[in-house]
């Protein structure tokens, strides 16, 4: 029979490495955890809970699928028909949730169809930031991307390229 610390020891281990991969993005995170506040105040719904959703940042972290260093996700389900009509609230609490150094890259409203997309981007010491808060007709989410400045660089020359290449890995 094996001693209560040599049954637990697997699980430990498990839980330390867990909170040693997650401890980065948290430091990073500040920005991220204050936008899907603000954002869960303006629709209205707080953020979907997305069971083991701390793997798919973990497997991000390591494997780097062309150039994402890191990624952090909110998922808002069931989002009030009319929540991009607030867009513009939504636009100024998100832009004061990020603080300087991030600058707006896209903003863009469809009240017809109830959607919006934000996107800001920062550059930081060796890697590139997006925030990404994305409305539509019932759904919401706010994704924030580390990326390999290169990678990046090379995505804003080559789209199409690197969408080719995505798609052929999927």
């Amino acid at each position: 029979m094996r001693s209560a610390v040599g049954r637990l020891l697997p699980t430990f281990l498990l839980l330390g490495l867990a909170l040693f991969a997650a401890a980065p993005v948290q430091a990073d995170g500040k920005e991220f955890d204050r936008l899907v506040r603000h954002v869960e105040q303006q629709l209205g719904t707080a953020k979907a809970d997305i069971p083991c959703g701390w793997l798919v940042g973990l497997a991000v972290r390591f494997a780097k699928p062309e150039g994402v260093k890191g990624l952090q996700f909110a998922v808002f389900e069931d989002v009030p028909g009319e929540a991009a009509a607030g867009f513009g609230e939504l636009e100024a609490g998100a832009r004061a949730c990020l603080g300087p150094g991030w600058a707006r890259m896209v903003c863009q409203r469809c009240p017809a169809r109830n959607e919006a997309q934000l996107i800001w981007v920062q550059s930081a010491k060796n890697e590139v930031r997006l925030m990404i808060v994305s409305v539509d007709d019932g759904d919401a989410a706010v994704l924030h991307v580390r990326l390999d400045p290169d990678k990046f660089s090379e995505w804003m020359d080559e789209p199409t390229a690197i969408a080719r290449r995505v798609q052929r890995t999927q």
